[in-house]
């Protein structure tokens, strides 16, 4: 060996190089065991938002909950919503830019849909006929009373905070 202190310096450079990177992707690794979201800039932090809908005291299945953000700037552009669907039992979960991410910290006015399938037309083997020319389709009919479906007429608000339980009910009744 040219320098027995080389060999020795070098080994040493190289144990401590391999004990931080192991460090760091035992760090990388911990912090992405979290549970939550990975924070991507440009966006607001999510979090999860759960809920129950009910029509006159039935769970309300297949609608649509939409959380609809604030106004924001000059123009009044709306700011960021969340939409989630009601399951059997009228439950949701809520998606702002990911699946079930839930909604950022924020009041919310708060609009639910559900509407019923327009059928279309069949032929006697069942197969598709299209429309006649200029008829117009057939409205799809709401199966919710109509001022739960507009944020501003709905009367249904909720707040999404940090660190709180995020869990909503909404009651709605047919008049």
């Amino acid at each position: 060996m040219l320098c027995p202190h080389l060999s020795d310096s070098l080994i040493r450079f190289h144990k401590t190089l391999l004990n931080k990177a192991l460090m760091v992707v035992a760090l990388l690794g911990i912090s992405g065991c979290s549970g939550s979201a990975p924070e991507i800039e440009g966006r607001e932090k999510t979090f999860p938002v759960t809920g129950t809908v009910t029509l006159d005291g039935n769970p309300l299945a297949g609608a649509t909950v939409t959380f609809h953000g604030p106004m924001v700037g000059k123009g009044g552009k709306p700011g960021l919503s969340a939409v989630g669907t009601t399951d059997a039992d009228g439950k949701f979960r809520l998606t702002t830019y990911e699946a079930n991410d839930g909604a950022a910290a924020e009041t919310y006015q708060v609009s639910i849909t559900k509407v019923e399938a327009v059928e279309t037309s069949a032929s006697p083997e069942g197969e598709y006929v299209p429309p006649e020319a200029k008829a117009r389709p057939a409205a799809p009919k709401s199966l919710v009373p109509e001022k739960y479906t507009s944020p501003e007429k709905s009367g249904l608000s909720a707040t999404v905070t940090d660190g709180k339980d995020n869990e909503f009910t909404f009651e709605l009744a047919t008049p």
